[in-house]
């Protein structure tokens, strides 16, 4: 499957493609590396607030096996982590990050796949798994 990570500066770019990334520790759902199937949400990343524009060069091609990607839509797992609110099911509360992270680690999920209604988003807790940078 081919993802794209969206950086903020060329130093960070070159960074990852000499050492490979490092494991975000602030992310929505846990320790990995972010990542998406959607190019424009990556650019989105990529945004420079000093000059104003985009930075299509920032954006980083990534190859993981279909395999090693556990994909869930977001109620799915909003669901599986007791998270659907009772009164209303079509509302989900917000899942946070250590109970994604120890879905992932309990289930033996090296990268999860987590799909919203126009995007998704992909964390990375086994970098093993990442193929192919650049």
């Amino acid at each position: 499957m081919k993802l794209y990570h969206g950086t903020s500066s060329e130093q960070a770019k070159q960074s990852i493609l000499t050492n490979g990334f490092k494991m975000c520790t602030d992310g929505n759902y846990g320790v990995g590396i972010y990542m998406t199937s959607h190019f424009d949400l990556a650019r989105d990343y990529t945004y420079n607030d000093f000059d104003k524009t985009y930075h299509d060069d920032l954006i980083i091609p990534i190859r993981i096996y279909n395999k090693d990607i556990k994909i869930l839509q977001y109620k799915t797992l909003a669901n599986r982590l007791g998270k659907i609110c009772k009164k209303n099911p079509d509302f989900e509360t917000a899942l946070e990050m250590p109970e994604v992270e120890e879905y992932a680690k309990n289930n033996g999920i090296k990268s999860l796949m987590i799909q919203y209604n126009y995007y998704d988003e992909v964390v990375v807790y086994d970098s093993g798994v990442i193929r192919k940078i650049g």
